[in-house]
This record gives structure tokens, sequence and C-alpha cells, in this order.
């Protein structure tokens, strides 16, 4: 089966291809709106002639999938209103679903539903025992027409998966309501002003509307193929613990304490070193430090509110010195998590051949997890760039820990309980990676507070719960390995043959737990939190019953 995208908005078809990558889909970009077994449409410009003929693709057993309110279509769900209203919320159907309620950042359209199966309703707010307070009105709608079937998003998927990634312009350095805090500092935290709802920041919210797209696709290709995805970790692992940490100005004698704990310890971790602390040391320790499993990403700094000029001019200064140790400069986290514009923060990157970046957060409170853990591409207003963000799970151990982050600062023992149950739920639930950032300071107990109780209970868990611990760049390396692979399935009766290409070793492939009416039998890890079963890549066959 051909799953292919058509686009002609450059922005929204990019963000698909890279929710499609990331979720593990083996797809191809289309020629035309009926190009393909099951065409996926990520803008609203389908010309009238085209949607027609569309039309009749689909009647003729086409499969599409609109994830924006394409206008010719809304007549396939039923009457739009002559108007809407910026409903902030939506409630899924099912139960079964990881969250019942989601954000809904971006535009939408209202309709009076009268055919196909509504997965998501729009809502005002949560219910509570008095009242109930979600709407008629759908946000995702399923149907048939003819020997095919249709999907279409009632809001715009693409930009509300680009705005939780990246936040909206007009709150960035350079926009019109910059730096709303008003302390001159230019962060990336504040193009998010106004994106997550703090009732909502324990939920990766970007992943589960992926996961709903990822749904409607099988859906839709029921009788076809049960789309079988690669994973998002070597086989048979449901999570990961990324570990890094700044450097900050740390004396000498203390780094190399700190990194003695960790090769210590037995683990890996990325030390984001600004180029005055990576003095310190001759390329030679740099290189056996980089041997006992200490990785070197950049921490930079070029002052607190930099122009474009100034950021690309200083991370050039900052290769040199990197390249002066016999390092290749690929990762970097901001100082004081300093970002430049919406998009000129990754134009200074992309001009500097830096492909990693791990410095957008979304909020300081230490109770949150905002946002989602797996990597994503980060945009310029053209399109996509080369740069990938590795997004922190959670505070810093500094904001979670002291009294600077607008919350009540939480002790290490409480911090280390409330991590030790986001490792459990991104292990059996949620799926995500956990991004700990632990500053080399307290690490060692330089500063307040001492963090070892913290950092070496969760290498503990990790270890009895098997699962494994990278640094930034290990895991960038198996992410991008992963982007390689391509996997395919051909469905023939209750028989499916699973077709595995590229880089796929030690790698796993995800197949719905029931498909098209029938049950999938074949030994592996159960995934709950999507409906899955988790399969080594080299398995070939299986089946569906029942």
């Amino acid at each position: 089966m051909r799953l292919s995208i058509y686009g002609r908005d450059k922005v929204r078809r990019g963000v698909t291809e890279d929710i499609l990558t990331r979720q593990g889909l083996t797809f191809e970009r289309a020629e035309g709106p009926m190009d393909g077994d099951l065409v996926v449409l990520p803008d609203a410009l389908v010309e009238r002639e085209d949607f027609d003929a569309l039309g009749t693709f689909v009647r003729d057993g086409g499969k599409v999938l609109f994830l924006t309110p394409e206008p010719h279509a809304l007549s396939w769900v039923g009457e739009e209103l002559p108007y809407t209203f910026p409903f902030p919320y939506m409630r899924t159907s099912s139960y079964d679903f990881p969250s019942l309620y989601l954000q809904v950042p971006s535009a939408l359209r209202l309709v009076r539903q009268r055919r196909g199966e509504a997965w998501a309703h729009f809502a005002l707010d949560f219910t509570t025992t008095a009242r109930n307070f979600t709407s008629k009105y759908p946000a995702l709608v399923w149907g048939e027409e003819g020997r095919g079937r249709w999907g279409i998003f009632l809001y715009d998927l693409p930009s509300a998966i680009l705005v939780f990634h990246q936040g909206h312009e007009f709150f960035a350095s350079d926009g019109d309501f910059s730096i709303p805090t008003g302390d001159g500092k230019a962060r990336s935290t504040y193009p998010f002003v106004k994106v997550y709802d703090p009732k909502l920041t324990h939920q990766p919210q970007p992943t589960f509307h992926e996961w709903l797209l990822l749904m409607m696709l099988r859906k839709l290709s029921e009788g076809l193929s049960p789309l079988p995805r690669v994973w998002y970790y070597p086989y048979p692992h449901t999570t990961c613990m990324l570990l890094s940490g700044d450097s900050d100005n740390l004396e000498r004698e203390n780094l190399l304490k700190a990194w003695g704990k960790l090769s210590a310890w037995g683990v890996p971790y990325t030390q984001f070193t600004m180029p005055e602390d990576l003095s310190l040391f001759s390329s030679e320790e740099v290189s056996e430090w980089r041997g006992r499993g200490i990785d070197f990403g950049l921490h930079y700094y070029h002052g607190e509110n930099p122009s474009e000029e100034e950021m690309t001019s200083g991370l050039g200064k900052d290769r040199k010195a990197f390249s002066s140790k016999g390092l290749e400069l690929t990762s970097v986290r901001g100082h004081s998590l300093i970002w430049v514009g919406w998009d000129a923060q990754v134009r200074a990157f992309q001009a500097n051949g830096i492909r990693v970046d791990s410095s957008l957060n979304y909020t300081w409170d230490p109770r949150a997890r905002a946002g989602e853990g797996l990597p994503f591409r980060l945009f310029l207003k053209e399109g996509a760039s080369e740069v990938y963000e590795v997004p922190l799970t959670g505070p810093s151990d500094d904001a979670t820990c002291h009294d600077k982050s607008g919350y009540p600062p939480m002790k290490v023992e409480e911090v280390l309980s409330k991590s030790l149950g986001e490792l459990e739920g991104c292990l059996r639930f949620t799926y995500q990676p956990m991004n700990m950032l632990f500053h080399p300071h307290y690490i060692v107990g330089r500063a307040y507070p001492d963090t070892s109780a913290w950092v070496g209970g969760m290498i503990e868990r990790c270890r009895e719960l098997g699962i494994p611990i990278y640094d930034i760049r290990t895991w960038m390396e198996f992410w991008w390995r992963r982007e390689e692979v391509e996997v395919r399935a051909e469905a023939e009766g209750d028989r499916v043959r699973v077709h595995i290409s590229g880089p796929a070793d030690g790698m796993g492939v995800a197949l719905p737990a029931s498909w098209d009416g029938r049950k999938l039998k074949a030994e592996g890890v159960e995934l709950t939190g999507t409906g899955e079963v988790l399969l080594p890549a080299g398995k070939k066959e299986v089946s569906y019953e029942g």
C-alpha cells in the first residue's frame, strides 16, 4: 500500500513529513491529490476541480485524509456554521485513548455533523459534576463514500504541532510582544507564552495529537495494510533516559570531580560546556574523557538579547574553540536558555553546521512535565531546517530546587520521587524519553543542593527496569539511523508480510494489536498506550485472526 503526502504549503507539508517520520511511518511525496492508495493532504489548498476528481477517487476506492479543515470537504461532514469560535480544547471520544482532553492551539471550523463517525469534539472546558462543557461540533471525523474512505481534522493539525514545538513568533525576542517578563533576556521559554495550559503540562500533547493521526490512518487503510511503523527505541525498549548538564563556569577541579562521579556510575553524559570552561583542558584530556563516556556540546552565550548577526558570529567563534580541542561542534544548549527570534536562532545554528539543540523548555513549574521528549525538526519561516530539537522534558535541577522559578522549590527527595513516577509513565504509557538536565555544580555538591541522590536514584531505577541511558550524541545517532529505515506491510487474508529495509539492526516494529476487526497473533511487547504490539525488526510475517 502506498501512503503518500500531497501538499502545496511548504511549511505544513514539512511539518507533516516530520510527524510521519517521527512516528516511524514510510511514505512518499505525491505528484497530485490522487497519487497513492492513501493520500494525506496537509493544507487546505485543493482547487475545486481537483476536489471534484478527489471525490471520484474516493468513491472508486481511494482513501484520503485532510489534516486541516479543507473548505470543499466540510460538506462531507455536514453543514458549516457561518462563524467560528476559539474552543481551547477537544475531548476524545474513547476512554481508551491516553488523554481525554487535548488543547487545540490552531484555527478550527465548526460543522453541524450529518455524516461520518466523530473521534473527538471541541470543548469549552473540562467536564464537572455540574456541567458538561463538550460541544456537539466534531474535531476529527471519518466516513465512507462509495468504496472508499475519508477522514478530516476540523482543526489545523500541522499548525498545532508547529506551535506546540516552536511557539508563537510574536512573543519571540524580535516579535510584537517580545520578552513578556520584562527581564531583558531573550529566553527560549518566551515563544511558548499562552501555548501550554498549566492543567495539561503533565502530558506530551503533541505526541497524543500525532497518535490520533496514526490511528486515523490505520482506520482508513483497513483491508490494505495495518501500517507498521519503526519504533522509537531499540527493541524491546519503550523509553530511555538522556543525561546532560551545563558547565556554567565551574572550576576545573569540580568538573573533573563531576565527570569522575559520572564515570564511576558508568553512565554517558553530555557536558554542554562554555568555551572558556573547555579551555581549561588539553585536547588529550578531552579525548580521554570522551573515551570514558563524556560527550561535549556547546553551552553558548552571546549576550542577554543578541541580534541574529551577533549570535551567528559568536557561534562561529565557539566552533573554532571546539575545533582547537579536536571536537566537532554539532550539539548546543543556550546559557540562560537564550534564543533569538522565532527562527533566527535556527538560522544561526544552521549557518554554523549545528544539527542538535536542547534549549527549548515550555515551563519552569517543577511539578510539570511539558511537551514531548521525542526529537523534532525546527522550522524556518520558509520550511523545515536541518536542525533538530531534543526538548527538555521538565525543568532543570536549579529551577526545580531553587527559589527562582516562580513556584515553590522542591526538595531533592521529593523531586526524585516525582521523576521516578514520570519514568514509570514513560515506560508503560507515554513512551517518551526522559531528558534530564543535571548541572555538575550540584552533582558534586559545589552549590546547594547536592543532587547525587536524585541522579544516582534515577540511574539505579533505570538499571532495575532495563532502561537504556544515553548522551545526546548517541541518542541522535540512533534517531538519524532510524529515519533511514523503511517498513511496509502487505495483507493477504489473515496473513501480513512485513518488509523492512535500511539499517534496521536492533530496531523494533510496532503493529496495531487489533486491525480490521481482527486481533494480532504474535509474541511481542504489548504497548497499552498506543494499542500496539512491538516486534523485533526481523519478524517477516504475522497474522490477524478472529
